[in-house]
């Protein structure tokens, strides 16, 4: 009983443990930028064009916050910039392997 005991404890605190690392992790900048680099280029794959993303900053619980996204189309030329993006996802769904953007906020987009 008392291993049981033992087990629950260490793996509650494991899993705090993980989730403050993952947070602290995000309020880097060096991250944040790592963040959106690969961002970018995933979407940039997805769409064929050249995509580029400042940071991303987590905002309160289920949102994240986006700085400095550039789109081009596919002569090369700008197609959409916004200066900020807010999204909020649905954590439901990403646990199951999904992503589900219930809003979006857009601030300071030139679209072309």
């Amino acid at each position: 009983m008392k291993t049981l005991k033992r087990t629950i404890y260490i793996s509650i605190w494991g899993i705090i443990g993980s989730c403050f690392l993952i947070m602290t992790l995000f309020h880097v900048p060096a991250f944040q930028g790592y963040m959106g680099s690969k961002t970018a280029g995933l979407l940039g794959d997805m769409l064929g064009t050249t995509v580029k993303v400042g940071n991303i900053n987590p905002g309160f619980l289920n949102r994240l916050v986006i700085d400095d996204v550039l789109i081009k189309d596919q002569k090369g030329k700008e197609m959409l910039i916004i200066h900020r993006l807010g999204i909020r996802i649905s954590l439901w769904d990403l646990l199951h392997d999904k992503i589900s953007i219930s809003s979006v906020q857009v601030f300071g987009a030139h679209a072309k």
